[in-house]
């Protein structure tokens, strides 16, 4: 395979690394993980008249069994968090947080597929080392939010991961 060129898009290669830190923080307190990418999460959508069918299925790309919680995670490859930290979310273009919305918006929809006593849905951000490091120090690598309806509570949380080897001068 020498000379052979090759792609990976940086979305694919994030999910993969977000994916190994939750199996690897899952097999510390237990639990069962399964991707999307293998096509474990996947939930049919089945419309009444599939001439109007517009999708055909939510895949979720993370989910944590653990006893009567639900963790369903969704790897963004985005600069929201550090973002919306450094500037504010009234700072943001119009289209950056229309893409947020619908982003929040899709993991609640996730969520909303599973039955649990507990419902996490997580969006999980890439972080340059010292972005992360520096909101790690003031407790905002992670935001958290509790929705509540009836009995229903499901959390929803922005978390951020850091992600490159800055020793070797890379950032992301």
């Amino acid at each position: 395979m020498d000379g052979l060129a090759w792609t990976l898009p940086l979305s694919d290669l994030w999910e993969h690394y977000v994916e190994a830190i939750v199996r690897r923080e899952t097999a510390l307190v237990g639990g069962t993980v399964r991707v999307g990418r293998r096509r474990e999460t996947v939930f049919p959508i089945e419309w009444s008249d599939p001439s109007h069918r517009s999708l055909g299925h939510l895949v979720p790309d993370i989910v944590v069994f653990r006893g009567n919680v639900v963790h369903v995670l969704d790897a963004k490859y985005k600069a929201h968090l550090a973002e919306l930290d450094e500037h504010g979310w009234q700072r943001f273009t119009d289209d950056v947080r229309e893409a947020h919305r619908s982003d929040i918006h899709q993991v609640l929809a996730y969520a909303s597929l599973y039955a649990a006593d507990e419902v996490r849905a997580s969006l999980v951000y890439p972080l340059r080392r010292s972005t992360f490091e520096a909101l790690a120090r003031r407790g905002r690598d992670r935001s958290v939010a509790t929705l509540l309806h009836g009995a229903r509570r499901v959390q929803l949380e922005l978390r951020g991961i850091p992600f490159g080897n800055a020793s070797r001068g890379g950032n992301w």
